[in-house]
Parts: structure tokens; sequence; C-alpha cells
């Protein structure tokens, strides 16, 4: 991190201008400043005074750097279809201690989901047979002793039309097809027979001439003798 030889300080290039001495020569004591998650670890001092030969002076230390909850995503996947399934996630960069998740609808009512934990910094909740009761704004919260940070999904479940009128005009057409193909029947059914008995009519009226002409004949020479 910083070292002390021969009255030079020199400083690691991740800590250049973050760190520096309080006291030298006198005192090892540093500063740290503009503090970030990723300076957590141990720090060792080790202290020796040439030309001594002894063992040098070694003390350790673990340092733990608190975070707030950074800015969690909210993202969602799935089949928005009413009777599909929708998985909510949210995933969180960092924060220190470990922020606790949670997802919630808030409207109309607020209810609190059960979330699927993925890992220390990822939660989801999934939807099944989504309605459009299910529509509506989710919000995922992290929150450690920091703070609070959250993310929102807008979710919008469609749902098709109500096919009933049509069902209902469907049904309707059929039956007045039905209709106009059975009076189309009767009608058929009526001309070949009307033309049947014209026919039946036409042909009595032909016998009854033939015989009024085959018997004429002999009415007349009766008539002379």
């Amino acid at each position: 991190v910083i070292v002390y030889d021969q009255g030079q300080v020199i400083e690691s290039p991740a800590f250049t201008g973050r760190v520096e001495f309080t006291g030298m020569p006198w005192s090892a004591d540093v500063i740290l400043n503009n503090t970030r998650v990723s300076d957590a670890g141990t720090y060792r001092c080790v202290v020796s005074n040439p030309p001594e030969t002894g063992d040098p002076g070694i003390g350790e230390l673990s340092l733990s750097v608190l975070a707030p909850p950074s800015l969690p995503v909210c993202l969602w996947e799935g089949d928005t279809d009413a009777g599909g399934s929708v998985a909510l996630s949210c995933l969180v960069v960092e924060g220190v201690p470990t922020p606790q998740m949670s997802w919630e609808k808030l409207e109309p009512e607020q209810i609190t989901l059960p979330v699927n934990m993925e890992g220390k910094l990822m939660g989801s909740v999934k939807i099944v047979n989504i309605s459009a009761q299910n529509s509506g704004v989710y919000r995922c919260s992290v929150t450690n002793l920091l703070g609070t940070q959250n993310c929102y999904v807008n979710l919008s479940v469609y749902t098709p039309p109500d096919d009933s009128p049509g069902v209902l005009q469907g049904v309707l057409l059929t039956l007045f097809m039905a209709l106009v193909l059975l009076a189309l029947v009767v009608l058929v059914l009526w001309l070949h027979r009307s033309a049947r008995e014209s026919k039946w009519r036409s042909r009595r009226e032909d016998e009854e001439c033939y015989n009024e002409i085959r018997y004429t004949p002999s009415l007349i020479k009766r008539s002379f003798v």
C-alpha cells in the first residue's frame, strides 16, 4: 500500500493519492481516504531499522468497508399472454453487509412475493398461469444498514378479447345457411313433383284425344247404315 524508505514515500498505484503517513518518521500510522469496497481485506505493517539485523516488528489488522446497496437492475422474461409464465429478476452489484432482497406487487394492493435467491446478490420471482389480475407495478427492494435502493417492473398481461359475440354470429349464420339449404331442397322437390304431375296430365290429355279420334269413324259409319 505505502512504504517509507530512507526518507522517501512510495505509494502503490492502486492507492495513489488516497493513502498517507500521519507522523513519519516517528509513527507508522497511515490514513486511507476515499475508501472503497475493494479496499477491504487484511493489512500488515512491517517496521525495521537498518542496519539493525533483528527481526522486524510486524502487525496485522483486518479492514471491513461498509457500503450501501448499489442501484439494482430489474429484468423480466417470459410470455405475457394470459396463461403464460413470467420470471422477474433483480440484480445488485455491491453492498456491505450483503443486502436483503424483497419483491412486492404495488397495485392495486401491496403484496409481498416469495423470492428465490440465486447467490447472494440476485433474486427472482416466477409467476405462472398469469392473468389480467397479475398486471401492475412490481418493486424489488435491496436493503442493508446503510440504505435502501429500488427498481421497478411494469407488467402488462395481454388478454385476448371475448369471442362470445363472434361465436353467436357464427351459430346464427350457420342456422341461416341451413334454412336456405332446406328451402332449396323443398323447392327442388316441389318443382320435380310439379313437373311429373304436369307430364302425367299432358299424357292423359293425349290419350283422351286419341280415343276420340279413334272412335269417330265408326260412329259416322253407323249413321249411314
